[in-house]
C-alpha cells in the first residue's frame, strides 16, 4: 500500500514533511475558549485583526449564517477570534509571519502550520543535524502573559512525558525575543484521515485506540490531563502506523504543583466543542481530571466507528453544541450503524457518559475493555449476568465445542 493516503474532498493539502502538525493544519486550529455569558445587549465587534489569536472566546449565541469576529484588536489576543460555522473544524488563522524567522542553533525552512498557540516550522537542529518541528509563539501573542504561560505549560507538560505514542520535546527556550521549542518531526497523517484513507478494519482501529488510551494513561500517571484530545492532535506515522499525541497547550496538572502557571479559571471553558466533556463545557475547572480525557477518547472512538458521525448534532455554534451535551442523551452508535457490536457500543457509551463518575475510572481500564472485546471476553461496560458470561464463553470456545460434538457422533 502506498505511503500517501488517498485524498478526501474535504482534506487540506499536505505540508512538506509533517501532515497536519501540532496546530491541526496550515493556519488552522479548532480549539475554543468559551467565556461566561454576558449581557447580549453589549456591543460586540467582528474581525480577524492581525493582532488576534485564533483560540476562540464565545459569548452568547450570535448569527452564524456568515463568519463573524469578536473583540477589540487592542485586547488580549487569546480573548477573540473568527468563528467558523462548523465547530469541528478550525475557527480562524493567526497572523502570518512575513518571513522565515532566524533562530540561533537552527536552520529554518518552510512553515508547516499555525494556530492558536504557535507557528510550526520545519527546521534542522544544528547541534544534532536532525530535522525537527520548531514551534514558535505567534507574534501577536508575544506581549500576552497568558499566551506565554500557556506556551510554557505546553513545553513543560510534553517535555515531562517520554512515551512512544507522545511526541517528544528536544529543546525549548527564549532566543532573540522568540519563545520556541523543538519537537520530534513526524511524517504522519491526522488520525481520522489515516483511518479513512487506509480503510482500516475494526480491529486495526481499536488497536490504535488502545495505544492512545495507554499513552493517555501514562500522562495521567504523571499528573497531566491533556484537555484537548481530538483526531487533529493525533498523527499516525506513515511508515510504522504508530499514533503520536501532540499539542499539550491546554494540558492541566492535577498534582497541585502548577498553581502559578494555571491559566484556566472557573467559568472559562477551554477545548474543542465536539470532544469537550460536560465538566469542561460547564467550566468546572476543579472537576477536570483523567476522566475528561477518557470522554474525548470515547468521542474519537464513536467518530471512527461510525464513519465520521458524532453523538450530538454539529449544527450551530459552540454554545449550541454545549447546550445539547448538557440537555440531551448521546445518540447510540448502533442507531447510525447497526453492524456495530453491542459490546463495543457499551464501551463507547460508558466512555462518553455525561456523569464523569460513570465513565471508566482510568484510561487503562478503557484500553483493557477494548482488548477484552477483541478477545471475545466479557467487557466491564456491560452487566455480567450469567447469560452474558455464558454467551461469551460459548462464542470463544465455539470451535472446540463443535469439534467435541463431531467426535461424539
Amino acid at each position: 500500500m502506498s505511503d500517501d493516503p488517498k485524498k478526501h474532498p474535504d482534506d487540506p493539502p499536505d505540508s512538506v514533511s509533517q501532515a497536519r502538525t501540532i496546530e491541526n493544519g496550515a493556519g488552522e486550529d479548532p480549539t475554543v475558549v468559551v467565556s461566561p455569558p454576558v449581557d447580549a445587549s453589549e456591543e460586540r465587534t467582528i474581525g480577524n485583526d492581525a493582532s488576534e489569536d485564533p483560540t476562540i472566546a464565545v459569548n452568547p449565541p450570535v448569527d452564524v449564517s456568515e463568519q463573524q469576529t469578536l473583540g477589540d484588536p487592542s485586547e488580549d489576543p487569546f480573548e477573540h477570534a473568527t468563528m467558523a460555522l462548523d465547530p469541528t473544524v478550525p475557527y480562524g488563522k493567526s497572523p502570518q509571519l512575513g518571513q522565515v524567522p532566524v533562530l540561533d542553533g537552527y536552520t529554518i525552512f518552510d512553515k508547516l502550520g499555525e494556530g492558536a498557540m504557535g507557528v510550526v516550522w520545519r527546521a534542522i537542529q544544528l547541534s544534532t543535524n536532525r530535522e525537527v518541528a520548531l514551534k514558535l509563539l505567534p507574534p501577536a501573542s508575544i506581549g500576552s502573559e497568558k499566551a506565554q504561560l500557556r506556551f510554557q505549560r505546553e513545553v513543560e507538560s510534553a517535555a515531562s512525558l517520554e512515551h512512544p505514542n507522545i511526541a517528544s520535546i528536544y529543546e525549548s527556550g527564549l532566543n532573540k525575543g522568540i519563545y520556541y521549542y523543538a519537537m520530534q518531526s513526524i511524517d504522519g497523517v491526522e488520525l481520522n484521515r489515516y483511518v479513512r484513507s487506509r480503510e482500516l478494519s475494526e480491529k486495526d482501529i481499536l488497536a490504535l485506540m488502545i495505544k492512545l488510551s495507554e499513552a493517555v494513561c501514562f500522562a495521567h500517571l504523571n499528573g497531566i490531563v491533556h484537555r484537548d484530545l481530538k483526531p487533529g492532535n493525533v498523527l499516525v506515522t506513515k511508515a510504522e502506523g504508530e499514533p503520536k499525541i501532540l499539542d499539550f497547550g491546554l494540558a492541566k496538572s492535577f498534582t497541585g504543583g502548577d498553581s502559578q502557571n494555571n491559566v484556566s479559571i472557573a467559568g472559562e471553558v477551554v477545548g474543542t466543542p465536539m470532544y469537550m466533556s460536560t465538566e469542561q463545557a460547564q467550566g468546572e475547572v476543579e472537576n477536570i481530571d483523567g476522566r475528561t480525557d477518557i470522554y474525548a477518547l470515547g468521542i474519537m472512538l464513536f467518530e471512527l466507528m461510525t464513519g465520521g458521525q458524532f453523538p450530538y448534532s454539529c449544527k450551530g455554534g459552540a454554545y449550541d453544541i454545549i447546550r445539547r451535551k448538557l440537555s440531551k442523551a448521546p445518540i447510540r452508535p448502533r442507531s447510525i450503524d447497526p453492524k456495530i457490536n453491542i459490546d463495543l457500543e457499551a464501551i463507547i457509551l460508558k466512555a462518553i457518559d455525561v456523569d464523569a463518575n460513570k465513565r471508566y475510572a482510568s484510561a487503562d481500564l478503557l484500553a483493557q475493555d477494548l482488548e477484552f472485546y477483541l478477545k471475545g471476553r466479557p467487557v466491564s461496560a456491560r452487566r455480567h449476568t450469567t447469560g452474558y458470561i455464558t454467551q461469551k464463553w460459548l462464542h470463544r470456545n465455539r470451535l472446540g465445542i463443535a469439534a467435541a460434538l463431531l467426535l461424539s457422533t
